[in-house]
């Protein structure tokens, strides 16, 4: 059974870039278009991995990630935020809500795919699958 990502952005264009991208590297992808659509995923399916947006309208996912990481159901899905702002004061806001990683929009698809594999691997101590 592959395994199942969640994508939690306000942009189509994003969700549909990373739904297809990690789905033909194999991944069963989920998305979602905002943060209150992303914690009743999670709680209706827990997904293996998030991928998170930082900056949404509603509950944004500094605040996702914080509700998640503080929940003991949801406390050990790793969360990678990705976010248009490319700055360090981002990357320690991301670390103080329990965020795994962190990548800045746009990325390259590869890059991604490894941060993906390597949160994994850390999370669960083996390969994907």
């Amino acid at each position: 059974m592959p395994a199942h990502i969640l994508v939690v952005d306000d942009s189509e264009v994003v969700c549909a870039v990373v739904t297809r991208l990690l789905g033909r590297a194999g991944y069963a992808v989920q998305a979602v278009g905002d943060g209150q659509a992303g914690l009743d995923a999670v709680r209706q399916a827990p997904p293996d991995l998030i991928l998170l947006d930082i900056t949404m309208p509603g509950i944004d996912g500094l605040a996702v990630c914080r509700q998640l990481k503080d929940d003991p159901a949801t406390a050990a899905i790793p969360i990678l935020l990705l976010s248009g702002l490319d700055d360090q004061e981002s990357g320690v806001r991301g670390a103080a809500a329990g965020a795994d990683d962190m990548l800045a929009k746009p990325f390259e698809p590869q890059v991604l795919l490894e941060r993906v594999r390597a949160l994994w691997v850390r999370a669960y101590g083996g390969p994907i699958g």
